[in-house]
């Protein structure tokens, strides 16, 4: 028969508390956000969730193709919206303009973006405004009632 200090010890210290039996499962526990409330918030407005984050990755597909337009029209002689860009001048003006091109088009992408997400979260931040002072309400008319039914007792 083993003795109790012979018993073998997890290696790390967390593990201590581990169920010796292999049987039995150590009961599952949920993250701390992960609460059925938590869950119901954070679906609302689905597809608008979803469009800020495409918005954000086309915008930087925006900016990552900016380097390869521009290798392109160095490289070679070609006509973009018309116009033949041979000389180096010309490719250098022509390069630079499709940068600002780019840059303008990534901030308003960006833009909307972040104006879609604050619209997103004054939406949140006033459903829970509404329902934290609803609660409020609530238990300031349960407190009254509640006052209002016992007999109030001198103090001396």
């Amino acid at each position: 028969m083993p003795s109790p200090s012979s018993k073998p010890r997890p290696a790390n210290p967390r593990d201590e508390g581990q169920i010796e039996s292999a049987d039995e499962a150590p009961p599952r526990r949920l993250p701390r956000d992960s609460s059925p409330e938590l869950a119901k918030r954070s679906t609302k407005y689905p597809i608008a969730r979803l469009l800020v984050v495409v918005l954000r990755m086309l915008a930087i597909i925006v900016a990552c193709l900016w380097p390869i337009e521009s290798v392109y029209i160095a490289a070679a002689n070609v006509t973009l919206f018309g116009i033949h860009a041979s000389d180096p001048v010309e490719k250098i003006l022509f390069v630079l303009l499709l940068l600002l091109t780019h840059c303008i088009y990534v901030v308003w992408l960006l833009f909307c973006s972040e104006i879609l997400q604050a619209f997103l979260d004054i939406a949140k931040n006033t459903e829970d405004t509404a329902q934290a002072v609803g609660q409020l309400l609530g238990a300031s008319t349960r407190m009254k009632e509640g006052a209002g039914t016992e007999p109030s007792k001198p103090q001396s």
